[in-house]
Protein backbone atom coordinates (compact mmCIF):
# COMPACT_ATOMS: atom_id res chain seq x y z
CA UNK A 1 0.00 0.00 0.00
CA UNK A 2 1.19 3.91 -0.97
CA UNK A 3 2.10 6.37 1.71
CA UNK A 4 0.38 9.97 0.22
CA UNK A 5 1.20 11.98 3.49
CA UNK A 6 4.12 13.62 1.38
CA UNK A 7 1.98 14.76 -1.17
CA UNK A 8 -0.44 16.29 1.46
CA UNK A 9 3.15 17.82 2.96
CA UNK A 10 1.69 15.99 6.34
CA UNK A 11 4.41 13.81 8.13
CA UNK A 12 3.45 10.23 8.67
CA UNK A 13 4.07 10.10 12.08
CA UNK A 14 2.03 12.87 12.55
CA UNK A 15 -0.72 10.81 10.60
CA UNK A 16 -0.75 8.02 12.65
CA UNK A 17 -0.70 10.06 15.56
CA UNK A 18 -3.74 11.75 14.11
CA UNK A 19 -5.54 8.41 13.19
CA UNK A 20 -4.58 6.82 16.85
CA UNK A 21 -6.20 9.17 18.84
CA UNK A 22 -9.05 9.79 16.92
CA UNK A 23 -9.33 5.84 17.05
CA UNK A 24 -8.65 6.18 20.83
CA UNK A 25 -11.43 9.01 21.58
CA UNK A 26 -14.10 7.29 18.69
CA UNK A 27 -16.07 5.55 21.34
CA UNK A 28 -19.39 5.64 19.86
CA UNK A 29 -18.76 8.61 18.15
CA UNK A 30 -19.47 7.80 14.17
CA UNK A 31 -17.37 11.19 13.24
CA UNK A 32 -14.61 10.32 15.23
CA UNK A 33 -14.09 6.68 13.48
CA UNK A 34 -14.66 9.25 10.21
CA UNK A 35 -11.66 11.41 10.94
CA UNK A 36 -9.58 8.75 11.82
CA UNK A 37 -10.31 6.55 8.46
CA UNK A 38 -9.39 9.18 6.93
CA UNK A 39 -5.67 9.33 8.36
CA UNK A 40 -5.19 6.31 7.96
CA UNK A 41 -6.38 5.97 4.23
CA UNK A 42 -3.64 8.07 3.95
CA UNK A 43 -0.81 5.97 5.38
CA UNK A 44 -2.27 2.97 4.05
CA UNK A 45 -5.37 2.77 2.28
CA UNK A 46 -6.65 -1.07 2.69
CA UNK A 47 -6.57 -0.18 6.62
CA UNK A 48 -9.30 2.53 6.54
CA UNK A 49 -12.01 0.17 5.19
CA UNK A 50 -12.84 -1.42 8.59
CA UNK A 51 -12.80 2.14 10.52
CA UNK A 52 -14.93 3.11 7.83
CA UNK A 53 -17.48 0.22 8.52
CA UNK A 54 -17.90 1.10 12.38
CA UNK A 55 -18.48 4.89 11.52
CA UNK A 56 -21.03 3.53 9.00
CA UNK A 57 -22.83 1.23 11.47
CA UNK A 58 -22.55 4.03 14.01
CA UNK A 59 -24.41 6.96 11.45
CA UNK A 60 -26.79 4.04 10.68
CA UNK A 61 -28.24 3.57 13.98
CA UNK A 62 -28.29 7.17 14.32
CA UNK A 63 -30.83 6.92 10.81
CA UNK A 64 -28.05 9.52 9.55
CA UNK A 65 -28.33 8.84 5.71
CA UNK A 66 -24.26 9.55 5.55
CA UNK A 67 -23.80 5.79 6.55
CA UNK A 68 -24.50 5.29 3.09
CA UNK A 69 -21.59 6.83 1.65
CA UNK A 70 -19.46 5.70 4.23
CA UNK A 71 -20.71 2.11 3.86
CA UNK A 72 -19.58 2.39 0.56
CA UNK A 73 -16.01 3.31 1.54
CA UNK A 74 -16.03 0.57 3.93
CA UNK A 75 -17.78 -1.82 1.15
CA UNK A 76 -19.95 -2.78 2.96
CA UNK A 77 -21.91 -4.34 0.69
CA UNK A 78 -24.60 -6.48 3.09
CA UNK A 79 -25.59 -2.96 4.24
CA UNK A 80 -25.86 -1.21 1.02
CA UNK A 81 -28.22 -4.40 -0.45
CA UNK A 82 -30.60 -4.74 2.26
CA UNK A 83 -31.50 -1.59 2.68
CA UNK A 84 -34.39 -1.27 0.28
CA UNK A 85 -34.65 1.76 -2.33
CA UNK A 86 -35.59 4.99 -0.51
CA UNK A 87 -38.72 6.54 -1.54
CA UNK A 88 -38.10 10.14 -3.57
CA UNK A 89 -42.39 11.27 -3.54
CA UNK A 90 -45.05 9.92 -2.22
CA UNK A 91 -47.13 9.50 -4.96
CA UNK A 92 -44.28 8.79 -7.71
CA UNK A 93 -43.72 5.12 -7.11
CA UNK A 94 -46.39 3.20 -9.06
CA UNK A 95 -48.80 5.62 -7.35
CA UNK A 96 -48.92 3.32 -4.61
CA UNK A 97 -48.87 4.33 -1.03
CA UNK A 98 -46.17 3.86 1.13
CA UNK A 99 -44.77 0.72 2.46
CA UNK A 100 -43.16 -0.27 5.71
CA UNK A 101 -39.69 -0.45 5.43
CA UNK A 102 -39.07 2.17 2.86
CA UNK A 103 -37.40 5.22 3.60
CA UNK A 104 -38.71 8.52 3.03
CA UNK A 105 -36.48 11.16 0.85
CA UNK A 106 -39.16 13.84 0.33
CA UNK A 107 -37.51 16.70 -1.16
CA UNK A 108 -34.41 16.60 0.87
CA UNK A 109 -31.70 17.05 -1.57
CA UNK A 110 -28.81 15.63 0.63
CA UNK A 111 -30.90 11.94 1.12
CA UNK A 112 -31.59 11.87 -2.06
CA UNK A 113 -27.64 12.56 -2.84
CA UNK A 114 -26.61 9.77 -0.36
CA UNK A 115 -29.09 7.21 -1.59
CA UNK A 116 -28.48 8.20 -5.35
CA UNK A 117 -24.66 7.43 -4.65
CA UNK A 118 -26.00 4.09 -2.91
CA UNK A 119 -27.75 3.02 -5.93
CA UNK A 120 -24.83 4.29 -8.29
CA UNK A 121 -22.13 1.64 -6.42
CA UNK A 122 -24.78 -0.76 -6.79
CA UNK A 123 -25.54 -0.40 -10.42
CA UNK A 124 -21.76 -0.48 -10.79
CA UNK A 125 -21.50 -3.08 -8.90
CA UNK A 126 -23.31 -5.44 -10.89
CA UNK A 127 -26.47 -5.72 -8.31
CA UNK A 128 -30.15 -4.99 -8.54
CA UNK A 129 -30.50 -1.47 -8.17
CA UNK A 130 -33.00 1.61 -8.47
CA UNK A 131 -30.65 3.84 -10.65
CA UNK A 132 -32.45 4.39 -13.18
CA UNK A 133 -35.39 5.74 -11.46
CA UNK A 134 -33.83 8.28 -9.38
CA UNK A 135 -32.29 9.73 -12.38
CA UNK A 136 -35.50 9.76 -13.92
CA UNK A 137 -37.23 11.68 -10.60
CA UNK A 138 -34.42 13.56 -10.82
CA UNK A 139 -34.97 15.04 -14.41
CA UNK A 140 -38.50 15.62 -13.73
CA UNK A 141 -37.39 17.96 -10.54
CA UNK A 142 -37.18 21.84 -11.34
CA UNK A 143 -34.92 22.32 -8.07
CA UNK A 144 -33.61 19.41 -7.52
CA UNK A 145 -30.65 19.07 -9.78
CA UNK A 146 -29.84 22.91 -7.94
CA UNK A 147 -29.58 21.92 -4.99
CA UNK A 148 -25.91 22.36 -3.06
CA UNK A 149 -25.46 18.55 -1.61
CA UNK A 150 -22.05 16.96 0.01
CA UNK A 151 -18.84 18.21 1.40
CA UNK A 152 -17.47 20.56 -0.42
CA UNK A 153 -21.06 21.74 -1.26
CA UNK A 154 -21.18 20.89 -5.19
CA UNK A 155 -24.65 20.87 -6.86
CA UNK A 156 -26.52 17.82 -7.57
CA UNK A 157 -26.81 18.18 -10.85
CA UNK A 158 -22.37 17.90 -11.24
CA UNK A 159 -23.09 13.97 -9.09
CA UNK A 160 -26.19 13.41 -11.78
CA UNK A 161 -24.05 13.94 -14.57
CA UNK A 162 -20.80 11.97 -13.85
CA UNK A 163 -23.14 9.08 -13.29
CA UNK A 164 -25.29 9.64 -16.21
CA UNK A 165 -22.29 10.25 -18.53
CA UNK A 166 -20.91 6.73 -17.00
CA UNK A 167 -23.39 4.63 -18.09
CA UNK A 168 -23.49 6.23 -21.46
CA UNK A 169 -20.00 6.79 -21.77
CA UNK A 170 -20.25 3.33 -24.20
CA UNK A 171 -22.30 4.45 -26.60
CA UNK A 172 -21.14 7.88 -27.24
CA UNK A 173 -19.98 7.84 -31.01
CA UNK A 174 -18.19 10.97 -31.75
CA UNK A 175 -17.30 12.23 -28.05
CA UNK A 176 -14.03 14.19 -27.82
CA UNK A 177 -11.69 11.56 -27.28
CA UNK A 178 -9.47 13.91 -25.44
CA UNK A 179 -12.24 14.79 -23.24
CA UNK A 180 -15.36 12.81 -22.66
CA UNK A 181 -17.82 13.96 -20.67
CA UNK A 182 -17.36 11.91 -17.40
CA UNK A 183 -13.96 12.66 -17.82
CA UNK A 184 -14.78 16.05 -17.89
CA UNK A 185 -17.21 15.52 -14.95
CA UNK A 186 -14.90 13.63 -12.42
CA UNK A 187 -12.49 16.66 -13.11
CA UNK A 188 -14.86 18.86 -12.08
CA UNK A 189 -15.49 17.20 -8.83
CA UNK A 190 -11.91 16.84 -8.18
CA UNK A 191 -11.27 20.39 -8.33
CA UNK A 192 -13.81 21.69 -6.13
CA UNK A 193 -12.07 19.11 -3.09
CA UNK A 194 -8.40 20.58 -4.24
CA UNK A 195 -9.64 24.18 -3.54
CA UNK A 196 -11.19 22.95 -0.39
CA UNK A 197 -7.75 21.67 0.52
CA UNK A 198 -5.62 24.47 -1.07
CA UNK A 199 -8.06 26.60 1.15
CA UNK A 200 -7.33 24.80 4.64
CA UNK A 201 -3.83 24.56 3.86
CA UNK A 202 -3.77 28.29 3.72
CA UNK A 203 -5.75 28.71 6.80
CA UNK A 204 -3.82 26.73 8.99
CA UNK A 205 -0.63 27.89 9.40
CA UNK A 206 0.95 25.08 10.76
CA UNK A 207 -0.35 22.70 8.54
CA UNK A 208 1.87 20.31 8.64
CA UNK A 209 2.02 20.45 12.59
CA UNK A 210 -2.05 20.15 12.79
CA UNK A 211 -2.92 18.84 16.11
CA UNK A 212 -5.65 16.01 16.30
CA UNK A 213 -8.47 18.63 18.42
CA UNK A 214 -7.72 20.70 15.23
CA UNK A 215 -10.57 18.30 13.68
CA UNK A 216 -9.07 18.99 10.13
CA UNK A 217 -10.36 16.77 7.44
CA UNK A 218 -8.02 16.74 4.11
CA UNK A 219 -10.83 15.61 2.14
CA UNK A 220 -14.20 14.27 2.78
CA UNK A 221 -15.84 10.87 2.29
CA UNK A 222 -18.28 12.21 -0.47
CA UNK A 223 -15.26 12.50 -3.00
CA UNK A 224 -13.97 9.16 -2.20
CA UNK A 225 -17.06 7.43 -2.05
CA UNK A 226 -17.75 8.90 -5.45
CA UNK A 227 -14.68 7.69 -7.80
CA UNK A 228 -15.13 4.19 -5.41
CA UNK A 229 -18.45 4.17 -7.64
CA UNK A 230 -16.98 4.92 -10.54
CA UNK A 231 -13.74 2.68 -10.95
CA UNK A 232 -15.37 -0.27 -8.80
CA UNK A 233 -16.73 -1.49 -12.51
CA UNK A 234 -14.19 -3.29 -14.03
CA UNK A 235 -15.00 -1.73 -17.73
CA UNK A 236 -13.97 1.94 -15.99
CA UNK A 237 -10.49 1.13 -14.51
CA UNK A 238 -8.46 1.18 -17.30
CA UNK A 239 -9.87 4.58 -18.52
CA UNK A 240 -9.92 5.53 -15.22
CA UNK A 241 -6.11 4.87 -14.24
CA UNK A 242 -4.93 7.00 -17.47
CA UNK A 243 -7.34 10.07 -16.07
CA UNK A 244 -5.93 9.73 -12.94
CA UNK A 245 -2.16 9.67 -14.77
CA UNK A 246 -3.13 12.85 -16.60
CA UNK A 247 -4.24 14.51 -13.36
CA UNK A 248 -0.79 13.83 -12.28
CA UNK A 249 0.67 15.65 -14.90
CA UNK A 250 -1.09 18.30 -14.87
CA UNK A 251 -0.48 18.91 -11.26
CA UNK A 252 -3.83 18.40 -9.59
CA UNK A 253 -3.43 18.49 -5.76
CA UNK A 254 -5.48 15.73 -5.22
CA UNK A 255 -4.76 13.19 -8.00
CA UNK A 256 -3.47 11.03 -5.11
CA UNK A 257 -7.28 10.36 -4.20
CA UNK A 258 -7.41 8.44 -7.49
CA UNK A 259 -4.75 5.70 -6.84
CA UNK A 260 -6.13 5.63 -2.79
CA UNK A 261 -9.48 4.68 -3.93
CA UNK A 262 -7.78 1.88 -6.36
CA UNK A 263 -5.61 0.63 -3.62
CA UNK A 264 -8.99 0.43 -1.46
CA UNK A 265 -10.34 -1.45 -4.30
CA UNK A 266 -7.56 -3.99 -4.63
CA UNK A 267 -7.71 -4.01 -0.61
CA UNK A 268 -11.26 -5.09 -0.44
CA UNK A 269 -11.04 -8.02 -3.34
Amino acid sequence: MTDFSSLLGLPGATLQQLGDAYEGQAVASGNFYVLAAIYRSILDPGSSIPLFGIAAGIHRRQNNSIWKLLAICGFNQEWLLGQEAAWVGRDDWGGGGRESGDAWVGSDAREFYHELLRQYFLFNSGEENALGWLLEYASSSSELPGQLVGEPPIPLQEYLSLIRADIEKGYHIGEPAGNPAWMACLRLLLQRTAGQLQLMQRHYLQWSEATWDTGVRPFEPDILATLLCFCIRHRNREDFRLFIAEETHSGNPVFFLGQLAAEMIEAAG
